[in-house]
């Protein structure tokens, strides 16, 4: 009972400043729009995959690939934070680009 009031409480009350979401540092510059189609590009050929990911002698070849960029979790992770600068405001969660860069950080932790 008393989580419950915990939790009620937490989602009544406006939370402080402190709660605001991570935020990882977007690359200096304006946005661009190549950024986001190497992004697109990179997630095409994940796509193109498909079945192969299923099939273990597939494995190797595909192992090969993610060792190179964009593949690697560095270029990976730069890559995210460029495109995440062409993404609009999130009205309903009041972030901007940031937000979602940071979303980024929090799934590799």
């Amino acid at each position: 009972m008393i989580g419950f009031g915990v939790g009620l409480v937490t989602t009544i009350v406006p939370q402080p400043s402190s709660a605001t979401p991570v935020r990882a540092p977007l690359p200096p510059g304006p946005a661009d729009p190549a950024d986001w189609d190497a992004l697109t590009k990179a997630a095409s050929t994940v796509e193109a995959w498909g079945e192969e990911l299923e099939e273990p002698a597939a494995w190797a070849g595909i192992a090969e690939l993610v060792k190179k960029a964009p593949f690697t979790q560095e270029s990976m992770d730069l890559m995210l934070r460029k495109a995440a600068k062409n993404l609009p405001a999130n009205a309903l969660l009041g972030s901007d680009a940031g937000y979602w860069a940071g979303v980024r950080v929090e799934v590799n932790v």
